[in-house]
């Protein structure tokens, strides 16, 4: 078998690489140098920064708390005879809320009256020992009576009736104001120590959002400013409030209690209820801009300003003084009239062409 000389091979190789890399022609050169076409402007839409007064809106977590409610007691000891209410039961102003049995105090008044009764016999025996009418206490001097009213015991009778019917009638527990019975701590016919605490009485009336404020903020509010609590339930609707307290001390957080009275409203609430309050301030004098505006870029709030003359995006680092949920309030960055691209906006870089595709009028 008759073989090929290997350098013969290896002239063939070097004679076909050479022939791969011969140069571009003058018209590829002319191709290349052309580069990729130019892309089209971005589209977007544009809103005109305006001086206006600003809307600060804020919300807060807050509670439910009645500003009148108390714990009920009973002055007295015994068995409880009646209790017509139950939780979430209403009562009027002086409604029954729990009666003792007065079964012994009926004997105390008893035993009263009869006391009552020598006194009046001995009273009447020392007027006559004395000169006088028996039926007429103004028949002695006036030191003389004194003197018989003590000694015959009457004043000490007296004393004691009022005592016991004065027991009789705080056997009687009553609402001293209308309201909601909650946290009922008895039981029909349970025997209760004096002292002892049957329910809490809620005006649900007095409800007031309380909620905390770093002190800052506190000291941009005012008695009777308006603001709305908004029960976390969805299908609740938002109820009208008016700031009536705001406490002048700061707690170790740094936070200062606000309290805010809710007008008349139809809801069920309840106390400790959590409760989400939005506070309205009318800031003069901002730039305003719709908060689409506002884009990140390095980590640094950025607006792009439309140039008509050049079709341009200009980048402009941006302050933010004050934000909500719709508009952004600009400390500097940007001037009043300004066209500010909020729409198309997310991947502009500065410079970029775009084209207008419409005037946003907000």
């Amino acid at each position: 078998m008759k073989t090929t000389p290997l350098y013969i091979i290896c002239i063939g190789l070097l004679t076909v690489s050479c022939q791969v890399s011969e140069p571009p022609s003058e018209e590829a050169i002319e191709e290349m140098s052309v580069g990729s076409p130019t892309p089209p402007p971005i589209a977007v839409t544009v809103a005109e920064s305006r001086r206006q007064t600003f809307a600060l809106t804020r919300s807060l977590s807050g509670t439910l708390e009645a500003a009148r409610q108390m714990r009920v007691f009973s002055e007295l000891g015994g068995a409880i005879d009646s209790l017509p209410v139950r939780d979430g039961s209403y009562v009027d102003a002086n409604g029954l809320i729990a009666q003792l049995d007065e079964q012994a105090l009926e004997l105390e008044l008893q035993q009263a009256r009869l006391a009552m009764d020598r006194a009046m016999v001995e009273k009447k025996d020392m007027l006559i020992s004395n000169g006088g009418d028996p039926e007429v206490d103004t028949s002695v001097a006036p030191g003389r009576l004194d003197l018989i009213l003590t000694m015959s015991g009457f004043r000490e009778a007296e004393q004691e009736i009022e005592r016991v019917q004065y027991r009789k009638q705080r056997s009687a527990i009553r609402a001293p104001f209308a309201g909601l019975i909650a946290d009922l701590q008895v039981k029909p016919y349970e025997r209760i120590s004096a002292g002892a605490e049957l329910c809490q009485l809620i005006d649900p009336s007095s409800f007031e959002a309380v909620f905390l404020l770093l002190e800052q903020e506190a000291l941009q509010l005012r008695i009777d400013q308006r603001v709305q609590v908004q029960p976390l339930t969805p299908e609740r609707a938002a109820i009208p409030a008016r700031i009536t307290i705001i406490n002048p001390t700061v707690n170790e957080d740094g936070l200062v209690r606000v309290q805010a009275a809710l007008s008349n409203h139809r809801q069920t609430l309840f106390e400790g209820m959590n409760v989400q309050v939005t506070i309205e301030q009318q800031i003069p004098n901002q730039i305003v801009v719709p908060v689409e505006a506002v884009v990140q870029r390095s980590g640094r709030p950025v607006v792009f300003v439309y140039q008509g003359s050049e079709g341009r995006a200009k980048w402009n680092y941006v302050t933010i003084a004050y934000r909500n949920e719709s508009h952004v309030a600009i400390s500097e960055g940007i001037a009043p009239g300004d066209s500010v691209i909020v729409e198309g906006n997310l991947t502009l870089s500065h410079d970029a062409r775009v084209s207008l595709e419409m005037m946003n009028v907000e």
